[in-house]
Parts: structure tokens; C-alpha cells; sequence
């Protein structure tokens, strides 16, 4: 019987300083199969590889080698078809002190004072600002420079009915464009056609339009505000022939045929006034208030109305107050005088009928007074059969300014207030304007 310092049975668990299996190939990890025999076996066995990420290479000695589909090392440039990079905001990347971040403000761009021109062929460029502060987009441009700050330019292809820019609001107090100008006169739109050198459309900062010819001309044409409420042009304003001048009731109001003949809706309304040059017009109210002042005819009829008190020695204005006709305004019932519309020459008769005393042979005197000082006329009275009345008239013709007036004066010396008789038939006085 063979015995052993160490136990070999199928429960023992003998510790060995070394071990030679020579059915065992050298320099190869040992495995068991499936009986759980010691076998030989290469790592390649025992290490799979994932597709694009890790791959296994056996090296044919038991070993293997791992990589990567590409070199990721911090000198080699690998290349992705896409990245996700989750703890990034997004938007443009850029890199702060070689940290990859999102949102890159343009500024950022590599280069910012160089050209920059981004071809974007079927693709779009979009800047979204949720409650932007300031001027969410500016441009600023200082010094001299020639161009346009911003342009915008279709130069290619033949893109059909589209447009350079499009100005769109939600809201109907959004103002799409704004101008602000350092004078009234800045240019604040204008257009050209191509080789020109001088604009054919203006609108200037205070609102004013001007149009031009084009090319080197300059603006010619002017249309403007030059009161509230007033549009004005400082040339012509021509209407298409057949056209129609009118407002907003009435649209027609002045219509002007291919001939040049002007026809009205209503008749219009010229001024009062009379007429100061060649061509003027004047109106149907200034004919009719003025048509007697250019002819003869009667002008005036008054009368006294109430038995006046007159002082003896004493040139007293008789107080013909009652009109029985006054065709132009000429008399003034106040102050009992005439002051004629027009210049000419004028017809005055006037008889007054005064009381004096019983058995007197004093007589009155009537006299005509120019501008309350000149007598241009009087006349003594004649006493009749009835020793109590004298009746006195006066007769002349005169001329007259605008400017001046006239007015009918008795006297009498019979001592004590004598009354002029009351009445039309009694004490009067009558003008009439003579041709001359």
C-alpha cells in the first residue's frame, strides 16, 4: 500500500510548490471543458468585442489586442457621423479654456474680424429671441464706409415671385420698420434703378416724399405736410383724363374730361370778397350785394317818426331814425347820417316841417352837412298862409367817398325849443346815387 504525505483523493484539496501537465500546450491560459478536464485555451475565446465600439484582435499566442474603431487619443481627430453630448444647452458649440459648451455667441467665431460668408444652400438661418432686452440684433458700423451696412442681394437663378425680405407681426402695434435721423431732410427709405447715382424715391424723417428721374437728377418732385391737415406738392398735380377730384361723401365732386373741361356736382363756392385781378371770380352773394352800388337807383328813404325839440340859434341833426327803405345798409339810424358803399355822385332831397310862433316872421333854414362841419347846401323856409308852420326844402346833388358822411341839419332864431313835425309825408329825406 502507497502512501502520500499529501492527500490525493477526490475531496482533497493538495497544495502543490509546482505543477507540469505536459498534455498542456506552454505559454496558454488554462481552462476546463465541458467534463471539467484542465485544457490549454487562447483569450480570444473568452473576450468578445462590440460592433463600432471595442474590437478584439487575436494575436494568435493566446493574447489579444483591444482598440477602438478609430484613434480617440488627445492628438488624434476622430470622425462621428453625429455626437449627442447631453450636459450641453443647445445650440452653436464652442470651446471656453478647451471645455466644449453650447449657445456660442457669434463673436466667438474663429477669426470674428475676418469675412465670414455661410453657405447654406437649401437651408435657413433662423434667430429666435423669447423676451429679448435692447436690440436682440444689431448691427454697428463706425468710421468712414462705403455700401450698405446691411445687403441683401439676389444674384442668381430666376426664383420666381418671392421676396428679399418679409416683415411679419402677430401683434397690430408692432412697428415693422422704424427710422430715426439726425435732421427732417435724412434719407430715410429711397430706391434706385440700377446705375443710378441719384435716387428716384425719397421719404425723408419727417415724412415728406420727393421723386426724381433717375440717374444723376436729382429729386424734383416734392409731396408734404405744410399745415395739420394740408397736403401740399410744390409743382403740379395732374389727374388722368376723365378723372375725378372729390372727398370722401362726395367723390366726384370736380370732374375733368379728356378735353379739359371742368364740371361740378354743386356749384361752387368763391369768396365774398371782390374780385383783385384779371380772371378772378366773383361770387353769386358779392354780385348781389354790390350790383346797387354799381348803378343808379334809390338808395335811402327815412324819416323822423316822433316830433324832435329843436334850440333856437342852434344847427340841430334832425333825427330821421325810420327807414322806409335802406337798400344797401347805407344809413345809419344811431346817428341819423349817410356814409355811401361806393364812391360816386348822389341825389339828396329833404323837406322839413318845423312850428314857430304865431304872428313871428322868423324863418328855418335847412342845411346839408358834409363829415359833421361843411354845409354843402341850405335852404330858407317859406312861412305859407299859415303864419304858425314854416316848411323848408332842399335839393343837391353831391359827391361822395366811402369815407365820408352826411347828414341834414334845421336852424331857426324864433327864441325857445321849436318841435320839427313827426311823420314821412312831413319831414324827410331821400338819396339816390346819379351816373355820372
Amino acid at each position: 500500500m502507497i502512501t502520500s504525505s499529501i492527500g490525493l483523493g477526490p475531496e482533497s484539496e493538495p497544495t502543490l510548490a509546482g505543477l507540469t501537465i505536459t498534455g498542456l500546450t506552454a505559454s496558454r491560459l488554462i481552462a476546463t471543458d465541458a467534463d471539467k478536464a484542465l485544457e490549454s485555451t487562447d483569450l480570444a475565446s473568452w473576450v468578445a468585442g462590440t460592433t463600432n465600439r471595442i474590437t478584439v484582435t487575436d494575436d494568435s499566442d493566446g493574447t489579444i489586442t483591444l482598440s477602438t474603431p478609430q484613434d480617440i487619443h488627445t492628438g488624434a481627430s476622430p470622425t462621428f457621423a453625429g455626437i449627442t453630448l447631453s450636459g450641453i444647452t443647445s445650440g452653436v458649440l464652442w470651446s471656453n479654456s478647451g471645455v466644449i459648451t453650447g449657445d456660442a455667441p457669434l463673436n466667438l467665431l474663429a477669426n470674428p474680424n475676418a469675412n465670414k460668408t455661410f453657405n447654406m444652400t437649401t437651408r435657413q438661418l433662423g434667430f429666435l429671441w423669447t423676451n429679448p432686452s435692447g436690440n436682440p440684433l444689431e448691427f454697428e458700423a463706425s468710421g468712414a464706409y462705403t455700401g450698405s451696412l446691411l445687403h441683401i442681394h439676389q444674384h442668381t437663378g430666376n426664383p420666381g415671385n418671392c421676396y428679399l425680405l418679409t416683415l411679419e407681426s402677430s401683434d397690430e402695434d408692432v412697428e415693422h420698420i422704424g427710422s430715426t435721423g439726425p435732421a427732417t431732410t435724412t434719407d430715410a427709405f429711397c430706391t434706385y434703378v440700377t446705375g443710378d447715382t441719384e435716387e428716384r424715391f425719397v421719404i425723408h424723417s419727417d415724412g415728406s416724399l420727393a421723386w426724381g428721374a433717375g440717374g444723376a437728377a436729382a429729386t424734383d418732385t416734392t409731396l408734404y405736410r405744410s399745415a395739420a391737415g394740408v397736403l401740399k406738392t410744390n409743382g403740379s398735380l395732374i389727374i388722368a383724363d376723365a378723372g375725378n377730384i372729390g372727398s370722401a361723401s362726395d367723390t366726384d365732386a370736380m370732374a375733368i374730361s379728356a378735353g379739359g373741361e371742368v364740371s361740378f356736382t354743386v356749384f361752387p363756392v368763391t369768396p365774398n370778397a371782390a374780385p383783385d385781378a384779371d380772371l378772378e371770380v366773383a361770387n353769386k352773394k358779392y354780385v348781389d350785394d354790390n350790383i346797387s352800388s354799381c348803378v343808379a337807383g334809390r338808395r335811402v328813404s327815412v324819416y323822423l317818426s316822433s316830433a324832435q325839440a329843436v334850440a333856437s340859434t342852434t344847427y340841430t341833426k334832425i333825427q330821421f331814425a325810420a327807414e322806409n327803405y335802406d337798400k344797401l345798409g347805407e344809413w345809419d339810424a344811431g346817428n341819423y347820417n349817410f356814409t355811401p358803399s361806393a364812391a360816386g355822385y348822389y341825389h339828396v332831397c329833404s323837406f322839413v316841417n318845423i312850428s314857430l310862433t304865431d304872428g313871428s316872421d322868423k324863418s328855418a333854414i335847412l342845411a346839408l352837412y358834409l363829415n359833421g362841419a361843411t354845409i354843402l347846401a341850405q335852404n330858407l323856409s317859406d312861412r305859407g298862409s299859415d303864419a304858425t308852420v314854416a316848411n323848408v326844402f332842399l335839393a343837391k346833388t353831391v359827391s361822395l367817398l366811402t369815407t365820408d358822411t352826411i347828414d341834414l341839419r334845421i336852424y331857426h332864431y324864433d327864441g325857445g325849443n321849436r318841435n320839427v313835425t313827426a311823420g314821412q309825408g312831413y319831414s324827410y329825406v331821400t338819396i339816390d346815387r346819379v351816373n355820372d
